[in-house]
């Protein structure tokens, strides 16, 4: 897949993005060493990187989910989470550019 995608001339559609992002993190993680050796044309992990970068100037997850705030369950399970539970969470973090952790407990290191 990555050595396809490497090859390709195109631009990455958006709709890709999400996935294509996520193999990146997977590979990141799995197969460290296909970063390590670098050159001066870069790696097989920043090449597949690279492909990603129109994509990614363009997509915000945060687009995709814009009415968080509107809706009434979130204001009470916050509220339920604040008064009854006494923990404070920090609402709606985005990670990588990729999803959105509705409540992220630092302290615990727990995302919901």
């Amino acid at each position: 897949m990555v050595d396809n995608t490497t090859k390709k001339e195109e631009v990455l559609p958006l709709i890709y993005f999400r996935p294509f992002k996520a193999s990146l993190i997977f590979l990141h993680h799995h197969f460290p060493k296909w970063d390590a050796n670098r050159n001066e044309n870069g790696s097989i992990i920043s090449d597949y990187s690279d492909k990603f970068f129109h994509a990614e100037k363009y997509f915000n997850v945060v687009k995709l989910d814009d009415l968080y705030e509107t809706d009434m369950a979130y204001k009470d399970f916050k509220a339920f989470l604040t008064g009854h539970c006494n923990v404070f969470p920090t609402p709606f973090m985005t990670v990588h550019n990729l999803f959105t952790l509705h409540y992220v407990f630092y302290e615990q290191k727990i995302g919901i």
